[in-house]
């Protein structure tokens, strides 16, 4: 089935393109995959162009019928068991092998369980995490089964507040059977957005620099509060030289920071290759899709994924973008391809 992509999003062409190269917007050159129950056929990172090739529907996921999405969501995890064919092994399993409960640093590896529905998530930074940590909530503590709305958990992070743990914190056996056995999932998203979306959550007053604030409060006191968006995106842009000189391999093999997850390329923090995943879904049709996986995995009649207004709109992706050189961009898109 060919699958077309919606164009209203309107990026610029230079940050289509960043986008194009990168498998489905989630999918990258990765260090050391593994895909459950698949043998690789080579090592070799050249992976097809058809398989790198970003996924284009025809219309927004909420008009398309059950079959065809059913199609679409087949699609990207069949992509991504043929893509992990080209690459060399993730050891991330035979790892925690080696390691007790307590001696795994759970960034390495932030796969949220829930026992009793038996599902994994995968929580990835700036994808929406805080939202599907209230829904595994509300699913494994009894004080708030009766909620409706979600959002109404208030600091999901607290993971000992509401007794949510992560893979880690299990004996090595009972790891395995679960990725064995348990639903799994994660969320992804365009990784130009995802970005921009660090930067102004993460590192924004670092890369604003000392004078920033000051910048900032003069400006404000002038009634010129919109003239400092253009000290913003130059910030911005040197947020983007930082990425290109750091490298995607900085945060390779976890131990990558709080700070620094937020624009770790998903492999290194999900280790998609590692996994036999039974849903992947995308922040760009995530209630569409949020449904979907939540009948899924057998608890649609037990929560809905909350609504929220997109953080970062179309316009301020293509002001922060479009000072880019285009030498900057394609650089970037190289970074890109291997961050997400």
């Amino acid at each position: 089935m060919k699958v077309i992509h919606r164009s209203s999003t309107g990026y610029l062409a230079a940050v289509l393109t960043l986008m194009a190269i990168s498998i489905g917007w989630f999918l990258s050159k990765p260090n050391t995959p593994w895909v459950l129950g698949v043998t690789k056929r080579s090592s070799s990172p050249d992976v097809p162009a058809e398989l790198r090739a970003p996924e284009i529907l025809s219309k927004p996921m909420e008009y398309l019928s059950d079959s065809v999405r059913a199609e679409i969501y087949k699609q990207r995890t069949d992509r991504v068991r043929e893509y992990c064919k080209y690459m060399p092994n993730d050891t991330i399993i035979a790892d925690m092998k080696m390691q007790e409960p307590d001696e795994v640093n759970e960034a390495d590896f932030p796969m949220v369980v829930d026992p009793i529905h038996k599902i994994l998530y995968c929580e990835l930074p700036k994808v929406g995490s805080s939202n599907w940590k209230r829904v595994l909530i509300k699913l494994t503590d009894p004080r708030f089964s009766d909620i409706r709305n979600v959002l109404a958990i208030r600091k999901p992070r607290k993971y000992d507040h509401y007794n949510l743990k992560k893979i880690n914190a299990y004996p090595y056996e009972e790891r395995v059977e679960m990725l064995r056995t348990y639903y799994k999932f994660t969320v992804v998203r365009d990784p130009i957005e995802r970005i921009l979306s660090a930067y102004k959550d993460k590192a924004h007053e670092e890369f604003r620099g000392k004078a920033g604030a000051k910048v900032q409060e003069l400006l404000k006191n002038q009634n010129r509060t919109k003239d400092f968006e253009e000290y913003d995106i130059e910030s911005f842009h040197a947020f983007v030289q930082y990425l290109i000189a750091r490298g995607p391999e900085a945060a390779a093999g976890g131990h990558y920071g709080v700070r620094v997850r937020h624009w770790t390329r998903f492999y290194d923090i999900c280790h998609f290759c590692a996994i036999d995943w039974d849903f992947i879904g995308k922040v760009e049709s995530i209630y569409e899709d949020a449904t979907w996986l939540l009948n899924e995995a057998g608890v649609g009649n037990l929560v809905s994924y909350p609504y929220f207004k997109k953080a970062t709109a179309t316009d301020t992706i293509k002001k922060y973008y479009q000072g880019l050189s285009r030498e900057t961009l394609l650089r970037l898109s190289n970074q890109t391809n291997k961050f997400e």
